[in-house]
């Protein structure tokens, strides 16, 4: 448990019969003890293949349990299984991160963002637009932010890019 808490495995594979501690407690500490091995496949391999040990087993948390004697085949098959499911949820939640729909920009963040474009400074968009230069400021950081950018140079470069304003 110890070296599990300051690691970060790929896979936990656990007998039920152990000394200290049964694979049922090791798997209740584990799924509680840190945040990490919450996520992280746990596979019993046990001698014990009554339906009992096998529910509880389930129902704790575990995400494969195999009976002893098994066939080196299968148990590899079973932690490939198992670490393939760890990279298609991985490579899942990198992809839904990356195609998250952005908040769609207001009508006053356009017309910001149209004076940025013509190079003028908070004051002169404030007067432009009627408003004080720290709105000005808090409309300039929300674009920045919605553009993923750090500069009024780049968010001009971006606005064209995107095509959010007509030149």
């Amino acid at each position: 448990l110890k070296i599990a808490e300051e690691t970060i495995p790929d896979l936990i594979i656990s007998d039920i019969l152990m000394p200290e501690m049964n694979g049922m407690e090791f798997l209740e500490k584990a799924r509680s003890a840190t945040h990490h091995l919450k996520a992280t496949p746990f596979l019993f391999l046990s001698a014990l293949g009554d339906s009992e040990n096998i529910l509880q087993a389930y129902q704790l948390g575990a995400d494969d349990y195999l009976t002893k004697p098994i066939d080196m085949d299968v148990f590899v098959s079973h932690i490939t299984a198992k670490l393939n499911m760890v990279q298609r949820i991985t490579h899942k939640e990198e992809a839904v991160s990356k195609h998250i729909p952005r908040k769609p920009y207001s009508r006053r963040e356009l017309q910001v963002l149209h004076e940025l474009c013509d190079g003028k400074t908070s004051i002169e968009i404030g007067q432009a637009l009627n408003l004080s230069s720290h709105t000005v400021n808090d409309y300039v950081k929300s674009l920045f932010r919605k553009l993923e950018v750090h500069s009024r140079a780049e968010a001009v470069k971006k606005a064209i890019k995107n095509k959010l304003i007509d030149l």
